[in-house]
């Protein structure tokens, strides 16, 4: 499975729910680098927390960007 953006919490819809390696996880707290309270849920719809643990996950870009200059999200890292 591709490790991607996959909706967002279903109570707030600026909170991004990703998927990384089969987990789900809540995208909260972007400091421009990184989100630093994220935490992981049951799934992609946020219903449930699966614990009371914080992770900080930091996107990872593409080194190259597009005609439009964005880059495309090709991973995460979990701290």
């Amino acid at each position: 499975m591709k490790n991607e953006i996959v909706g967002a919490l279903w109570n707030d819809k600026e909170i991004d729910i990703a998927r990384i390696d089969g987990r789900f996880f809540s995208l909260y707290g972007w400091n421009g680098e990184e989100y630093l309270h994220c935490w992981e849920v049951k799934d992609e719809k946020g219903l449930d927390k699966v614990s009371d643990d914080e992770y900080e996950i930091k996107p990872i870009f593409s080194e190259t960007e597009d005609e439009y200059g964005n880059f495309d999200l090709i991973d995460f890292e979990i701290k």
